[in-house]
C-alpha cells in the first residue's frame, strides 16, 4: 500500500525529448550504499524544519493533547480500527491504483518550533527525492479513517542475493524495489526566488541539490500561482516539463510547545483550511532522523480543517522505537506524470514541524 496525494488533475505536462549522460543512469552509484544515501537525503527534508527543536535539549512542558472524536497486528477490539485494511481504501490511493511515486521534486515552505517555546525562523527549500524515503519498503499494520500505521519491512534470508534496488522481504524472496532515477538538472519558475536543481557530481555518490536566491526565502510562492519544473533530460529520463499550483500557507492549531502524546487517548488535529481545489493535507506522527525505518502514523485527507487520529494507531506508535519524536502537517498541492515508466511528481507545500513529548 501506499500513500499519496491525488493527482492534480489538468496540469500541463510535456516530454521536451533530450539525451545527455547524468547522475549514473538507473542504478545507484555504490548499490551498498544506495540504500543509505536515499534516506539521508530524505533525512534533510524530514527534520531541518525542525533543527531548532533538537539544538537546545530542553524538554518541552507537559500540556493536554487535544482528543476527539499487510500483515495485521494483534490489535484490541475497535470497530473503527481496521487491522486488514483495504487497499482501494488507502488514503491518497484511487480505486484504478497508480503508480507509486518514484521521482519527486519537492518546492516547499517550511515552519519549525524550538522547544523554548518560541517559533522558529520560516524558511523555504527545494529539493529531489528519488525515490522518496516513504516509498521504500514498508507494510501498513492498521488503519483508522484516513490514517495509517506503517512499519518497516523486516529483512528476511534469502538464497540468493538481492541486487538493488530489489530487497529480501519477510517472505525470504526477493522484490524489486523502486529504481534511482535521473532526469539531468531541474529548472524551476513561477517562485518568488531564484531556484535551480542541479546533480551534483563532486562526490562519488551523485545527488539533487537545491539552490534558492536568495537562500532560504521565508516566502517561495504565492497561493495558486503556476510553478513549472523543466528538467534537462538524460540518458536515464528524457526532459519533461511539469506543472503544479502553489498552496497558501499552513497554519495548525497544535501546539509546537508543549504537545504531548498521551497512551489510550485519540488525537484531534486541526487547522485553518485553505481555499484552493486539489489541495490535500497530510499529518504524521514520526521520527524526524530516519522516520521511515521505525513506526510510524501517517494521514491524508482533503483540507477541511481536521482530522482524527484513533487511539489505538496512537499506542502502536507509542509502542514503536522513535528517536526523535516529531510531528508534521503540510497542505500540498501536486502535479504528476508517467515518464519512462516512473510516476514523476512535482509537489508544492506548506508545512509545520514540531517535536513532542510522550507521557
Amino acid at each position: 500500500m501506499r500513500r499519496e496525494f491525488r493527482r492534480a488533475r489538468g496540469l500541463a505536462f510535456a516530454v521536451l525529448g533530450a539525451a545527455m549522460a547524468c547522475g549514473g543512469g538507473t542504478g545507484a552509484p555504490g548499490d551498498d550504499l544506495a540504500q543509505d544515501v536515499i534516506a539521508e537525503a530524505e533525512d534533510a527534508i524530514d527534520t531541518a524544519p525542525d533543527a531548532d527543536a533538537r539544538t537546545d535539549g530542553e524538554t518541552p512542558a507537559d500540556a493536554a493533547q487535544e482528543s476527539g472524536p499487510d500483515e495485521a497486528a494483534d490489535l484490541a477490539a475497535d470497530p473503527a480500527v481496521d487491522p486488514s485494511p483495504d487497499p482501494a481504501a488507502d488514503p491518497g490511493i484511487d480505486a484504478a491504483g497508480d503508480l507509486p511515486r518514484g521521482f519527486v521534486i519537492h518546492v516547499a515552505e517550511s515552519l519549525g518550533a524550538l522547544s523554548t517555546g518560541t517559533t522558529g525562523t520560516p524558511w523555504s527549500f527545494v529539493a529531489v527525492s528519488n525515490p522518496p524515503a516513504d516509498e521504500m519498503p514498508q507494510k501498513v499494520t492498521a488503519q483508522a479513517g484516513d490514517c495509517l500505521f506503517l512499519e518497516p519491512i523486516a529483512t528476511g534470508t534469502c538464497d540468493t542475493f538481492c541486487a538493488w534496488p530489489g530487497y529480501c522481504g519477510e517472505d525470504d524472496a526477493c522484490h524489486e524495489g523502486l529504481p534511482r532515477r535521473w532526469a539531468g538538472d531541474i529548472a524551476l519558475s513561477g517562485l518568488q526566488a531564484e531556484c535551480s536543481l542541479p546533480i551534483d557530481t563532486s562526490t562519488p555518490y551523485p545527488y539533487y541539490s537545491g539552490a534558492c536566491t536568495p537562500e532560504d526565502p521565508a516566502n517561495l510562492f504565492e497561493e495558486g500561482v503556476t510553478i513549472t519544473a523543466t528538467s534537462a533530460g538524460c540518458d536515464d529520463l528524457p526532459a519533461f516539463a511539469l506543472e503544479t499550483r502553489g498552496v497558501e500557507s499552513m497554519v495548525s492549531r497544535l501546539p509546537c510547545t508543549g504537545f504531548a502524546l498521551v497512551r489510550d487517548q485519540g488525537l484531534h488535529v486541526t487547522w485553518t483550511p485553505g481555499g484552493q481545489d486539489g489541495d490535500r493535507v497530510r499529518f504524521r506522527l514520526i521520527s524526524g532522523n530516519h522516520g521511515t525505518q521505525f513506526g510510524h502514523i501517517e494521514c491524508e485527507t482533503g483540507d477541511t480543517g481536521n482530522l482524527d487520529v484513533d487511539a489505538t494507531l496512537v499506542n502502536l506508535h507509542l509502542d514503536a522505537f522513535n528517536p526523535m519524536p516529531t510531528w508534521s502537517l503540510e497542505r500540498v498541492h501536486a502535479g504528476d506524470a508517467v515518464i519512462d515508466g516512473t510516476r514523476v511528481v512535482l509537489e508544492a507545500s506548506s508545512q509545520v514541524r514540531c517535536g513532542y513529548v510522550i507521557r
